[in-house]
């Protein structure tokens, strides 16, 4: 005998069956923030450590901002604009580029980053889907572990400011709850060498 359990998967969830006896985990978020807006705004402008954003740009700078693709749960419709609206006034909109952290995965098609970002983000600022296989628009960023080659996103490589909205990543791997394989893909690397090469890279710690 099964019982009907829904998971968080995809837009509209998915109904699973389970056996009867099976223990069902569930989350429990906490509540939301009342007003969004206004926390992201003091974050950015009270952080934890260091200056606010603002102070730690200056006009002419480029800027790259990383955000998770779509496979991710991310709020980036919130975090995008606030960010923005922070660089505003500081940073030409034309000197900024989200980066879209692909990984190994396909691009982000333009209705996908609308709903990702909302259209007035897509419309005002230059967007680049992250592609790993894409050798020209990978730099050379040297060896890493046992002289594994690295290949870096030029855009990012070359930004002056970079911002990455990804936590969750640098988080597990401070954690050790993921290798730099993982993380190092996730933050728009490109390997080159052999499968032992990947494969050795991948078990570094």
């Amino acid at each position: 005998m099964t019982v009907q359990v829904r998971l968080s998967y995809g837009d509209d969830g998915l109904d699973i069956g389970v056996p009867d006896d099976a223990v069902v985990v569930y989350p429990q978020d906490p509540p939301a923030v009342p007003d969004t807006a206004a926390a992201l705004t003091r974050a950015l402008r009270e952080p934890v450590s260091g200056p606010p954003l603002r102070e730690r740009v200056r006009r002419g700078q480029t800027v790259a901002i990383s955000v998770c693709d779509g496979t991710r749960a991310q709020p980036r419709h919130l975090m995008i604009p606030a960010v923005l609206s922070e660089l505003d006034g500081i940073i030409d909109t034309r000197d900024i580029v989200i980066l879209i952290a692909t990984g190994t995965h396909r691009a982000n098609t333009d209705a996908e980053l609308r709903a990702m970002l909302g259209d007035e983000v897509v419309d005002s600022v230059r967007i680049v889907n992250h592609d790993s296989r894409d050798r020209a628009s990978l730099t050379w960023a040297g060896t890493f572990g046992n002289d594994v080659p690295v290949w870096l996103n030029t855009e990012w490589l070359s930004a002056d400011v970079r911002i990455t909205t990804d936590v969750g990543t640098f988080d597990a791997l401070v954690k050790k709850e993921i290798g730099p394989m993982k993380a190092l893909v996730t933050r728009k690397l490109s390997i080159e060498g052999s499968l032992e090469d990947k494969l050795l890279f991948r078990k570094l710690r």
